[in-house]
């Protein structure tokens, strides 16, 4: 295993290799906890969606008697799952599983490893989360290597990406959009996380993005004082998946207020305090990721370009020419946003994340500007705000651009702000 070890390609190639040659036809029988997170997780849809897990599993039994009510908060963790992935109702997008507007999980590839038996029968036990169904497959051919966890860990998610499913279409692009995407993700999972009293620990592995779940601080009594604020959550998760009904065409001439554009800002502060990796500081890495708004129609801001100090809370104005304001419209590829209220522009300084951070130093800041990205988005559904992610546009010029005004930095990701939606969500403050 030591040798194994020396070369991570290898390990990867190997663990792909086991993966597509497993057995999937024969599989032993579900457990009752495995039957009751399944029959959870695929009745999380759209009609019942507010369900409260909590008191529909509290007080079961394990196999030894015990009463494990650590079941019903994985679950929670779990069911999120099913909430991220896009849905689109009687809209002018079709049920997608692609970009560049990410809110899926498709080219993500979970795997469990449940070292405290929380799920299964027996301890060690290997499981892929199908994140279409949202369905738990225990895998009994996997690499043992992935049994080497933390033990302080009630379960252990392993977060990796399937480049070949996007290979098609996005080429040098899908790297970057499957680690955004787990940024987008872990967002979610934080915040659930800490809603139902579980910490979470991210760290790099050579089998992905490793997440661990531990105890916290909240007994099973505070969380299920909070079943309110957990299907609050859940449904302001839903409600930033389930698409505009809007095609991305048609021009939004909507003034944004002020005080929804500072609010948005102001949800991006909740990553200063994000402790959730071991192997590196967000709020270092912050240092080298600056927010540019370019801003159309909103009340009491004049129209121009903004950046956004995330450490210091600082909005400055830019001092740009027409020419250029329009410039940085017209950079958004085949889709015209021109009316849009309100873009936002993340840049990256590699050369200095580099340095800091090594060989991993792309990874780390494609996870935390997704983790950023998924605090406005999510700000923007409690506002009821039209919002969309967004890679398809011409980045060098772009690029020429913003480097007029910030030196070095590349563009990596936009979001777009527009419409104002019906439904607002006032119990969810963050």
């Amino acid at each position: 295993m030591n040798k194994m070890c020396e070369n991570h390609e290898t390990l990867l190639q190997e663990l792909a290799y086991k993966l597509l040659t497993i057995d999937t036809t024969v599989r032993k029988p579900l457990s009752l906890e495995e039957k009751t997170l399944t029959y959870f997780l695929n009745h999380a849809k759209e009609e019942d969606k507010s369900i409260d897990v909590l008191p529909l599993l509290k007080g079961k039994k394990l196999s030894g008697g015990e009463s494990n009510q650590l079941v019903n908060v994985i679950i929670n963790v779990l069911s999120i799952v099913q909430l991220y992935n896009r849905i689109d109702i009687s809209s002018l997008y079709v049920k997608h599983k692609s970009y560049p507007s990410p809110r899926s999980l498709y080219p993500t590839e979970i795997f469990i490893v449940d070292s405290q038996n929380v799920i299964g029968q027996d301890t060690n036990k290997v499981y892929h989360l199908n994140s279409n169904t949202v369905t738990l497959d225990p895998l009994e051919t996997l690499l043992t290597v992935l049994h080497q966890h933390n033990d302080h860990y009630y379960l252990t998610l392993y977060l990796n990406y399937d480049f070949y499913k996007l290979q098609p279409f996005y080429n040098f692009l899908r790297e970057s959009l499957c680690y955004l995407e787990l940024g987008h993700f872990l967002t979610n999972l934080q915040i659930m996380s800490d809603v139902i009293g579980m910490k979470i620990e991210v760290k790099n592995s050579p089998y992905g993005i490793q997440v661990g779940l531990m105890a916290g601080g909240n007994t099973i009594e505070n969380v299920m004082e909070n079943n309110l604020l957990i299907s609050q959550w859940r449904e302001l998760f839903y409600k930033r998946n389930s698409g505009s009904g809007l095609s991305g065409i048609v021009p939004l001439q909507v003034k944004l207020s002020k005080e929804a554009f500072l609010q948005l800002l102001q949800s991006t502060q909740t990553m200063k305090e994000c402790n959730l990796f071991t192997e590196f500081s967000v709020r270092e890495a912050m240092k080298h990721i600056m927010l540019h708004f370019t801003v159309q129609h909103v009340n009491g801001l004049k129209k121009g370009c903004y950046q956004y100090d995330l450490l210091n809370d600082r909005l400055i104005r830019q001092g740009i020419s027409k020419e250029e304001e329009g410039a940085l419209y017209s950079y958004t590829g085949t889709i015209n946003f021109t009316h849009m209220p309100l873009i936002c522009t993340f840049s990256i300084d590699f050369e200095q994340l580099e340095k800091r951070y090594g060989k991993h130093y792309f990874r780390y800041s494609q996870l935390v500007v997704g983790m950023i990205s998924q605090f406005l988005l999510l700000k923007a559904a409690k506002l009821g705000l039209f919002a969309r992610p967004y890679k398809s546009y011409f980045q060098y010029e772009a690029d020429q651009q913003l480097n007029t005004l910030n030196g070095t930095r590349t563009s990596q990701y936009k979001i777009m702000f527009g419409l104002q939606a019906d439904t607002i969500f006032q119990s969810i403050t963050f």
